[in-house]
């Protein structure tokens, strides 16, 4: 930011004071990020790490969602389609847009530019429970605001980061984060043996040889302990 002719406060940043025209004109420069700024100089760095952690378990996929004749996919980081299959109506709301912003609440907002007859939709992510479907509104007219629920856009503050509180007042434990891997396995291979995980239920190692896995031994289980497999 350049001051004409101001007066120049206790510098906050970097600031470098130019005279021109003989000392008549004067002008500072504030530099971001000097040797007295409160932002590190990595912060931008750090925030874009934040917001592709918190997007990764959407980007590669899409999600559905049904809302009266209207189904919606959205495929995050790329596009957003409406369509009615009986009808053999398909409308595009947009395509993504390389502005993604991560809010200091934790949650993300996503734009989606340039669809059927200049269409266009944000998609909110905010905090909550993990959700089988989004929901949708229109308004104006073409353009739709999607909001998608997750406990990753939560602010994790309480009981040292162990719990997040919703807008709506539920209380979620840090487990409810592991969601988004519910019902698949991870897999690792180290020398002989492949570790796979499968969440919530088990974690087994192997040794895998034409397709076959032998030996196999369960390295720990909740199946048939009685333990709550059910979310948060």
């Amino acid at each position: 930011n350049l001051d004409f002719d101001a007066e120049l406060p206790e510098p906050a940043e970097d600031v470098k004071t130019l005279n021109l025209a003989k000392g008549q004109r004067k002008f500072s420069c504030r530099l971001p990020g000097g040797k007295n700024s409160t932002e590190p100089r990595d912060a931008p760095d750090a925030k874009k790490h934040f917001l592709a952690a918190k997007l990764a378990p959407f980007r590669g996929s899409c999600i559905s969602s049904t809302i009266d004749f209207w189904h919606y996919d959205l495929c995050s980081g790329s596009r957003v389609v409406q369509y009615r299959d009986d009808a053999g109506l398909r409308f595009s709301l947009g395509e993504h847009q390389d502005s993604d912003h991560l809010l200091p609440t934790g949650e993300v907002r996503e734009l989606y530019l340039f669809g059927a007859e200049n269409r266009s939709t944000e998609v909110r992510y905010v905090c909550g429970p993990v959700l089988p479907s989004f929901e949708v509104v229109e308004d104006p007219v073409h353009f739709y605001t999607i909001t998608v629920q997750g406990p990753s856009f939560c602010t994790w503050k309480e009981k040292e980061g162990a719990e997040a509180t919703t807008p709506e007042g539920q209380k979620l434990l840090i487990t409810s984060l592991l969601e988004p891997m519910r019902s698949r396995c991870l897999n690792i291979t180290q020398g002989w043996w492949t570790y796979e995980y499968c969440y919530p239920t088990k974690m087994v190692q192997f040794h895998l040889e034409n397709d076959k896995r032998s030996p196999q031994y369960t390295l720990g289980t909740l199946e048939g302990t009685g333990e709550s497999l059910e979310p948060n």
